[in-house]
């Protein structure tokens, strides 16, 4: 971490236990999220924790409080204190269940989300994720993982669910941009990207849990980010400021591919170069004009009005070097005028078909069945 990132996750978690004082705790939740988001410290899990029990969100309390134990060291001194109130609001999550469903022996995911206890999360060695914290409602989910060259050809899924449901939806993982060959980074690892549908965040969830699972070809899962029963959270927020994930060493999870960086520089190159040309074929386009009104009026000064006819007779005017010089200027300024005019054109084709091409990479597809008594049908969503 730069001292810079240092610093701003200093001034983060700072406005966080002010406004946590002065109890506005809205804000000090997106205060101290931000501050973890920067860090990764786990302490901060716990202070989120703490709040969320201020606001009454037990789930969410719940699951801080769980990431908290999974990732702070062994003798971190609120470890207790934080065991203490996993045990407390599982106990009120089981006695309310089972006040709802006295008979009920299996108790499903709670509305909220709330997962149970967290056992370690797994070491996911061969595996780098980064997780997503936060999305905007509406907007899909794009989860990403690395891995090295070899394991990339192995089974790799996301697995998701939104609060209420038990089952998690299992999505395969695909090599990012793989088409242009420049799906790995610098240290030779692959680049996977798979998403979670904005369906689900658009369905009114206060967050979308998921974890990654990898396995080896004959079946077997050697490699996780998150599990079942302790899966990653992602708060839906619409304060959110991006649901990619956050920076990791050695490198920004939000940093494009080499494909991704050429259509990017392509499509503003073209577009600032269709622009330069359109210019430099008006510019040129004028100097043919007024080169050829200059020998126009040059021809009209040397004729003469017949007296009997009314009317300017046969220009007069000698074809010397200068005229020459004059149309062959123009000429040539019409020519390129009409290069440059065409060449822009072709660029700004250019330039609008990448644009498209940018906002086409991984378009977000809703599909659904209509059926009804007297009619059937489909429909389908494309957000770009």
């Amino acid at each position: 971490m730069t001292p810079e990132d240092r610093a701003a996750a200093r001034q983060h978690f700072e406005r966080g236990r002010t406004a946590y004082d002065a109890g506005q705790h809205e804000s000090a939740i997106k205060e101290l999220k931000q501050a973890y988001m920067i860090s990764r410290k786990a302490g901060i899990l716990f202070n989120l924790g703490q709040t969320y029990l201020k606001v009454g969100d037990t789930g969410l309390a719940l699951h801080f409080f769980g990431k908290f134990m999974a990732e702070a060291e062994a003798d971190d001194p609120n470890r207790p204190v934080a065991d203490a109130a996993i045990r407390d609001l599982q106990a009120k999550a089981a006695s309310e269940t089972e006040t709802a469903s006295p008979e009920s022996k299996e108790r499903p995911n709670p509305p909220d989300g709330v997962p149970p206890r967290p056992p370690p999360i797994p070491a996911a060695e061969g595996l780098d994720h980064v997780p997503v914290d936060e999305a905007r409602p509406g907007h899909p989910i794009d989860v990403e993982i690395r891995l090295d060259v070899e394991a990339s050809s192995h089974p790799s899924h996301l697995l998701f669910r939104a609060p209420g449901q038990q089952d998690y939806t299992r999505v395969a993982f695909l090599i990012a941009q793989a088409a242009a060959g420049a799906d790995e980074d610098d240290s030779g690892r692959r680049r996977l990207v798979a998403r979670i549908p904005g369906a689900v965040t658009a369905s009114g969830a206060k967050a979308v849990q998921y974890y990654v699972e990898i396995r080896s070809p004959d079946g077997r899962v050697y490699a996780t980010s998150g599990t079942a029963a302790t899966p990653h959270l992602v708060v839906i927020d619409a304060a959110a400021a991006s649901s990619a994930p956050s920076e990791r060493p050695g490198g920004s999870a939000g940093t494009p591919s080499g494909w991704s960086r050429m259509v990017r520089v392509g499509k503003w190159s073209s577009a600032g170069a269709a622009l330069i040309l359109a210019g430099v074929s008006m510019v040129y386009a004028a100097q043919s004009a007024r080169l050829s009104a200059e020998i126009e009026q040059r021809a009209r000064s040397s004729s003469a009005k017949d007296p009997g006819e009314g009317r300017w007779g046969p220009p007069q005017l000698t074809y010397d070097a200068s005229d020459h010089r004059v149309s062959r200027d123009g000429h040539r300024a019409n020519t390129v005028a009409w290069v440059s005019a065409a060449a822009a054109l072709v660029l700004g084709a250019a330039g609008g078909a990448l644009f498209v091409l940018d906002h086409l990479r991984q378009p977000d597809v809703t599909f659904a069945a209509n059926l009804g008594p007297a009619f059937g049908g489909a429909s389908g969503i494309l957000r770009f």
